[in-house]
């Protein structure tokens, strides 16, 4: 059989899916709506500091993503980064996130650790009972809401916070020489492997046992072996009309949009005065995440997306840092899609897996195990030894 691979979507699912099948020796083909990149979105305007708008951290117990970088021999652009401290942002200004929590709540709900599973639970009735429900909703839950960037409450205990092994080899939290996304632009250097950027896929179609990728009427590929590494809503509608019950699965898994600004406060008591990464307590923002370097000190802010034009965020700015709006830049702004997964669609992944076992369509995406870096990339090595199980 032609050892020839399509994967819809490049972010690092689809990216790590291609890694973990070209070194197996298929030729893979990446093809990507917009730029290499999906969740990962490292900026630069000088070509030495790096700035992330998406995923901000790798940490020692990404073991995969390790391994990918070990594969390429370019562990040495491993930078270690230290621990982000946070202070949250409410309605009567800056408080510690310690101010925000009762022990005598905490004290008598910890015990509960010992035999509350997480299984079919959500994170509002696991960490609910296991830290309290007054601490949950004071603290916790806008903890996973910036984690998340968006509602935490119905989202599965179980798909976060998982036990993984430790390489302490490496930094406990790093980030690489040119940013998280350098990942993946190692991954690309694979001869194996060839990303069309630009290309929107517009239909998958089955033609004699293979899967032809489209774009409006034109085949564009032919290929036996086919990832979905796109969100759900994209994958429902590509697999709509050969896979229908497949395509009802994913079309109950919603999603969120995000919105990230590298914010720079021209104001240089600011960076005196706020040291810490800013939890948002509300619903105008998630989390905001501060990036010192040498001369600036700049906040990537994760919004929700479509909901403020630039002089509304501005703002929101002015409140919470105290300055006028004529002295916040918002220097580069990116919009992502996150699933808006729910304990209800994990029935909906488990009716998936039954529906492609045994066969030769693979899902390489963040919401099958989980939503971190690290979930997104086992899991497409679990899908690239299924492929390699089956051939």
């Amino acid at each position: 059989m032609e050892k020839k691979v399509a994967v819809i979507g490049g972010g690092i699912s689809g990216m790590s899916f291609a890694h973990f099948c070209a070194i197996r020796g298929y030729k893979v083909t990446v093809f990507e709506k917009g730029n290499i990149g999906g969740c990962l979105q490292s900026v630069s305007f000088d070509g030495e500091s790096y700035y992330e708008l998406g995923g901000h951290t790798l940490t020692y117990t990404y073991t995969t993503v390790l391994d990918i970088l070990n594969h390429y021999e370019k562990t040495g652009a491993i930078r270690e980064k230290a621990n982000l401290k946070f202070e949250a942002f409410t309605e009567k200004g800056f408080v510690s996130l310690l101010s925000r929590i009762s022990i005598f709540s905490l004290l008598v709900s910890l015990p509960r650790l010992a035999f509350v599973k997480k299984d079919k639970l959500s994170l509002e009735s696991y960490y609910g009972k296991v830290l309290g429900k007054k601490n949950y909703q004071n603290l916790f839950s806008f903890l996973f809401r910036a984690i998340l960037c968006q509602n935490p409450n119905a989202f599965p205990a179980s798909k976060l916070f998982k036990k993984r092994n430790k390489d302490k080899k490496f930094p406990k939290k790093y980030v690489l020489q040119k940013g998280v996304q350098q990942v993946l632009d190692v991954i690309r250097t694979n001869p194996n492997i060839s990303c069309r950027e630009q290309t929107d896929v517009t239909a998958i179609k089955m033609h004699e046992g293979n899967y032809q990728v489209c774009v409006d009427d034109t085949i564009i590929m032919e290929t036996p072996i086919l990832a979905m590494a796109c969100p759900a809503n994209i994958a429902a509608r590509l697999l709509g009309a050969g896979f229908p019950e497949l395509s009802q699965n994913l079309q109950e898994i919603q999603q969120v949009q995000v919105e990230t600004a590298l914010v720079e406060v021209m104001d240089e008591n600011i960076a005196n005065v706020r040291k810490k990464s800013i939890l948002g307590t509300g619903d105008t923002f998630f989390s905001a995440i501060r990036i010192p370097d040498i001369e600036k000190v700049h906040w990537c802010f994760y919004f929700p997306a479509d909901t403020y034009s630039e002089m509304e965020k501005k703002k929101i700015l002015h409140k919470v840092f105290q300055v006028d709006v004529e002295k916040i830049d918002l220097k580069v702004a990116r919009k992502f899609q996150l699933p808006n997964f729910k304990v209800p669609n994990l029935d909906n992944v488990e009716n998936i897996e039954k529906h492609i076992k045994g066969t030769q369509l693979f899902f390489a995406t963040n919401y099958m195990d989980g939503l971190s870096i690290e979930d997104c990339c086992v899991r497409s090595k679990r899908e690239a030894e299924r492929l390699a199980g089956i051939l």
